[in-house]
């Protein structure tokens, strides 16, 4: 997913192309997030407010990573990108390599 052979690549004939995750990789990573808090509530607790407190931790650090995956949802496009500049600098670096 992203990536497809092709001819003109780089690094092994890969070429990345204008892919997301698909629907069922957000499906797993959505209801994966619910399910583990909705278990969380399960587990017992001496104490109503440190069971609150890590509650809204593990909330924000759920909310943190799936800010990661939708900001790199598109790794080469918007203010989250991959610069060509690295890309430039290997395939510069691999072409001056080459045996002629």
């Amino acid at each position: 997913m992203g990536v497809r052979r092709g001819r003109r690549g780089g690094l092994g004939g890969l070429e990345l192309i204008e892919e997301a995750l698909g629907g069922e990789m957000w499906a797993v990573v959505l209801v994966g997030t619910f399910a583990t808090i909705a278990l969380s509530w399960l587990m017992p607790s001496r104490s109503k407010r440190l069971h609150l407190l890590l509650e809204g931790l593990l909330g924000v650090f759920l909310g943190l990573s799936l800010f990661v995956i939708l900001a790199f949802d598109r790794p080469l496009f918007g203010q989250v990108s991959v610069e060509p500049r690295a890309y430039e600098l290997v395939r510069d670096r691999t072409i001056a390599t080459d045996p002629p």
